[in-house]
């Protein structure tokens, strides 16, 4: 369930960043993610991403996952493309 979520929220991400381009598809090329501690699915947690670049049809995607505490629980990277 997390990495669905994960890869769900980094493709919106993706998507921000080339906001104005046309895409026929997108998708995720590369995705890795380090479970840092365990949680229950169950609780609350902030997943905070960013998209710090995409260009040429290429873009990458953080996050990083908190519990109610702001313990780091979950280290999230992918690397997507959009075909125009």
């Amino acid at each position: 369930m997390c990495a669905w979520c994960a890869e769900h929220a980094s493709k919106h991400s993706l998507h921000q960043k080339h906001a104005g381009h046309q895409a026929l598809a997108a998708s995720i090329s590369a995705h890795a993610m380090w479970f840092h501690r365990p949680f229950r699915a169950d609780e609350w947690f902030l997943y905070d991403q960013e998209s710090p670049i995409a260009t040429g049809g290429r873009g990458l995607a953080r996050g990083r996952i908190y519990d109610l505490q702001g313990r780091l629980l979950v280290s999230v990277v992918q690397e997507g493309f959009r075909a125009v």
